[in-house]
C-alpha cells in the first residue's frame, strides 16, 4: 500500500474520466467496445515511480502502462477503464491511500487498450 500525501495539487493538470467498456455492435453488426463514463471528469497528474515500484511494476508493459495520481475516492466500484488525453486505457491497478484527508491521493495504473484487446 503506497501512501500519497501531496501538499499542493498543482501537478493535477490533466482530465481523466473513469468508466467501463460495454460490448455493442456497429451499423454493420460488427462487435465494438463503447466507453461508458461512470464518473464526471476529474483532474489527474502523471506519477513517477521509485526504484522499488519499478521492480514491482515489471509485469506491466512500460511503453503501454503508466501511473496517474488523483484526489482520493472512496469508491471505484464498476470502474474498469479510463479515458485520458482522448485515448482509452484499462485500469490495471488501483492503489488507494488509506487516509481520508485533504492531501490524500490514489495511484491508478493505466494500460493502453490496443486493437488486440478487443
Amino acid at each position: 500500500m503506497t501512501m500519497v500525501q501531496l501538499q499542493t495539487w498543482d501537478r493535477l493538470s490533466n482530465r481523466i474520466t473513469f468508466g467501463t467498456v460495454e460490448d455493442s455492435e456497429d451499423d454493420n453488426g460488427l462487435p465494438t467496445n463503447e466507453f461508458k463514463a461512470l464518473t464526471s471528469p476529474t483532474l489527474c497528474g502523471r506519477w513517477g515511480l521509485t526504484t522499488t515500484q519499478m521492480i514491482q511494476n515489471q509485469g506491466h508493459h512500460h511503453d503501454e502502462s503508466f501511473i496517474v495520481v488523483i484526489h482520493h475516492r472512496r469508491n471505484y466500484d464498476g470502474i474498469t477503464h479510463a479515458q485520458y488525453n482522448g485515448k482509452l486505457y484499462e485500469v490495471s491497478d488501483i492503489n488507494l491511500d488509506p487516509f481520508q484527508n485533504p492531501t490524500a491521493g490514489d495511484l491508478i495504473t493505466l494500460t493502453k487498450v490496443t486493437d488486440r484487446d478487443g
